[in-house]
């Protein structure tokens, strides 16, 4: 190092006084003359301590003081003079057109030039990353997920059009009650395959955006800073209707096959199955869903008063239904939450906010 320095003395003294740049110094650790071409110097590991340089922190205060002295003596260099710290933070200028006009001794025009373009870059980078943090900060917090409504549209239309095509499919009475005698079950079934397994094939299909719905649901909810066992319950609840759905539909298809249907017992467990499948089990896991939803909602603030009444009015009707295992009466719950929990996916799906300016915010229920 100490040869370095003298080296660089004699080229200084060389040189007639010209002055030394010192700015790219803090940057790259080396010292460049007006002479000479920008490059590494190779030092030894042990002529620093510990590989460490000690003047870093002076350098960088050397060089805010040398741009803030090189604003006020070049003044035909910017057009526009930053104020303060807005130097290092906003380019609000140029420069001269005419770097020539400048009155300036032998080699001093060259170091300004030079010192000015780096003042010139220097500001302008700092500039953009300043920009593109405030970006960063300010720009709301966006959900990415698949949106809600559309999965809400085509859950009701596929469930739509599995009762639309039984409907035109069918022979004979419109529906088989699973409490009624078993022979006009039998005479259903076997009458009417083909209307069996399109509806069937419609209600399956029909569980498939309900699941997604809800995953999806949940997911946005912790995005926007739901943390309350609430949101777990709706979980839960989805997945349990969209499963129970799928069942349902399986064992109205496997109604349609000729084997089963000639033994009367397998007959009437299949009914069953499906039937409870698709009202009780349903109901009772919609009905999670939208307590769940609802009530994480109103302690967040995320959805309307009367939704949120809504969703607990649907949810207590489906939980009710379950009743109708010991009293068939209380049946009547299961088109309550089955037609009004339609209104209610749809209603959220489209209310229910994307964007999230506090994207930590925890609730608590």
């Amino acid at each position: 190092m100490l040869v370095c320095y003298l080296a660089d003395l004699c080229e200084g003294l060389s040189s007639f006084g010209c002055e030394v740049q010192s700015i790219l110094t803090a940057i790259f650790g080396i010292r460049l003359s007006l002479q000479q071409a920008t490059a590494f110097q190779f030092v030894e590991d042990g002529d620093q301590a510990a590989g460490m340089d000690t003047e870093c922190g002076g350098k960088v205060l050397l060089i805010d003081a040398l741009c803030y002295r090189k604003q006020a003596e070049n003044s035909g260099v910017w057009r526009g003079q930053p104020d303060g710290c807005e130097a290092f933070t906003k380019f609000r200028g140029r420069m001269s057109p005419d770097l020539s006009q400048q009155e300036s001794g032998p080699g001093e025009l060259s170091g300004d030039v030079h010192e000015s373009r780096f003042l010139l870059l220097h500001s302008i980078i700092i500039y953009d990353i300043n920009d593109c943090v405030m970006e960063r900060i300010e720009r709301p917090h966006r959900f990415a997920g698949p949106p809600l409504l559309p999965l809400a549209v085509i859950h009701a239309l596929l469930f739509a059009a599995s009762l639309a095509v039984g409907a035109i499919l069918r022979h004979g009475p419109s529906y088989a009650n699973p409490y009624g005698p078993v022979e006009d079950a039998r005479r259903f079934f076997t009458a009417n395959p083909q209307a069996l397994r399109w509806s069937a094939f419609f209600l399956f299909g029909s569980a498939v955006p309900l699941g997604i719905y809800t995953a999806t649901i949940v997911s946005r909810l912790w995005f926007l800073g739901v943390r309350a066992a609430g949101a777990h319950i709706a979980l839960f609840g989805g997945f349990a209707a969209a499963v129970a759905l799928a069942v349902s539909a399986l064992c109205s298809w496997v109604l349609s096959v000729p084997e089963v249907n000639s033994s009367l017992a397998t007959l009437r467990l299949m009914h069953f199955l499906s039937f409870l499948a698709g009202g009780v089990a349903f109901a009772v896991g919609f009905g999670l869903l939208a307590a769940g939803v609802s009530v994480t909602s109103f302690f967040a603030r995320l959805l309307p008063r009367w939704l949120i009444w809504l969703g607990l009015l649907i949810a207590l009707a489906g939980e009710l239904s379950s009743i109708s295992l010991v009293v068939y009466p209380m049946a009547f719950a299961l088109p309550v939450t089955r037609f009004g929990g339609f209104v209610w996916l749809i209603t959220v799906g489209a209310m229910l906010p994307k964007t999230s300016d506090r994207h930590d915010t925890e609730t608590s229920q």
